[in-house]
C-alpha cells in the first residue's frame, strides 16, 4: 500500500515517482482508478503489458497445477 499510489496521487517528480514507476502494480491501480472515476487511462500501455504478463503466468501456473495434482494426490493417499 505504501509503495503504490493507492491513497494518494502519483508524485510528479523525485525519488518517489521513480520508485512508483518501477512497481508493476502502479499501472493497474492508476488505470483502474482513472476508469472508475471517468478519466482516460494515462498508463494504458503498461497496463496492457502487465495484464498480458499476468495472463501468461496464470496459464503457465495452471499447467503446473494440473501436472502436480496427480503426484500430490498419490502422496496424500498413501
Amino acid at each position: 500500500m505504501y509503495l503504490t499510489p493507492v491513497v494518494f496521487p502519483m508524485p510528479t517528480g523525485g525519488w518517489a515517482q521513480t520508485l512508483f514507476s518501477w512497481n508493476p502494480l502502479t499501472p493497474l491501480i492508476l488505470t483502474a482508478r482513472d476508469w472508475l472515476t471517468g478519466f482516460p487511462g494515462d498508463l494504458l500501455g503498461p497496463f496492457l503489458l502487465v495484464n498480458a504478463i499476468l495472463l501468461l503466468l496464470l496459464l503457465f501456473m495452471g499447467i503446473v497445477f494440473r501436472l502436480a495434482m496427480p503426484m500430490l494426490i498419490e502422496r496424500m493417499g498413501s
